[in-house]
């Protein structure tokens, strides 16, 4: 139970720990909104969040960068757009590791079976686009269902200690992220 306790600490609860303190410091430094799993929920929540949605409309349609359609030309980052879009918070966090762990194996394998640059080139067509684009719409799904996923490449015999683990690394990493912007 110790050795799979320290197991899960070193494969789960630490690289989860430095992805959330990234990814919640990159967004803080960016000016994306965060609503932290540790933040106490208000009874004015609602409010505060149609407030705040209110003036971020009143700026997309005073900004001279939005566009006729309503659009803004600069758009979110592509990284912090998947993660709202797996959650957010704890659960996104997972989410995002399991489609980057599942995109890079998928990305590995279709080009590690070219034999050559000429193979490669040889062997580009549409099909092989086409499969790329159903294959990363697979891996949405897997990584929706991230807890069913990782149990094939980590030795997890207590799947609740594992669960566990990463969600004190994640704790860890948004209380260090939070001392961190309190201490400075």
């Amino acid at each position: 139970m110790i050795i799979e306790l320290l197991t899960a600490l070193l494969y789960a609860g630490l690289p989860v720990a430095f992805i959330s303190f990234g990814m919640i410091y990159w967004a803080q430094k960016k000016g994306y909104p965060i609503v932290k799993e540790s933040d106490d929920v208000s009874e004015d929540l609602t409010e505060e969040l149609t407030e705040e949605l209110t003036e971020d409309l009143d700026d997309i349609t005073n900004d001279p960068n939005t566009t006729k359609s309503g659009k803004q030309s600069k758009n979110k980052h592509i990284v912090f757009d998947k993660w709202t879009t797996f959650g957010g918070g704890y659960y996104g966090i997972m989410a995002l590791v399991t489609y980057a762990h599942v995109e890079l194996l998928e990305l590995w394998q279709a080009f590690s079976a070219f034999e050559s640059i000429q193979h490669f080139i040889n062997q580009l067509s549409l099909g092989f686009f086409i499969g790329l684009i159903i294959e990363a719409i697979k891996n949405l799904v897997t990584a929706f269902i991230w807890f069913t996923y990782w149990d094939e490449f980590l030795p997890i015999n207590s799947p609740w200690l594992w669960l566990g683990a990463s969600y004190a690394g994640y704790y860890a990493g948004e209380k260090l992220m939070e001392y961190r912007l309190n201490t400075k």
